[in-house]
């Protein structure tokens, strides 16, 4: 091995365990967000922020259970997304569902 590779490698190690440590130290919260920062720059954002909620998020929103959200879907109320592994609904979709609702 060359000894630029080399250096390069201790380098990288050592830059690798201060990471470590430093994650080590992060609260539950503030490792989602790393997560979420990470996954951006490894794959791009094909989700703009604020624009699609999760079926947690759509829970805390409409202030219901998720089997609430699973029947809305099952129904056709609520469309859903699929990127990837995840499951998203877009918050304009919510929105209209709750005019409509208030307008009844």
């Amino acid at each position: 091995m060359r000894t630029k590779t080399k250096q390069q490698l201790a380098n990288a190690s050592g830059n690798l365990a201060k990471a470590i440590e430093a994650i080590k130290g992060l609260s539950g919260e503030e490792l989602t967000e790393l997560v979420n920062e990470l996954e951006k720059k490894l794959y791009g954002s094909p989700i703009p922020d604020g624009e699609y909620l999760s079926i947690v998020e759509v829970c805390q929103y409409l202030k219901v259970g998720r089997t609430t959200v699973w029947r809305y879907t099952k129904a056709g109320i609520l469309k859903p997304r699929k990127i990837g592994y995840k499951i998203l609904y877009a918050r304009g979709d919510i929105d209209n569902l709750l005019n409509g609702m208030s307008h009844e």
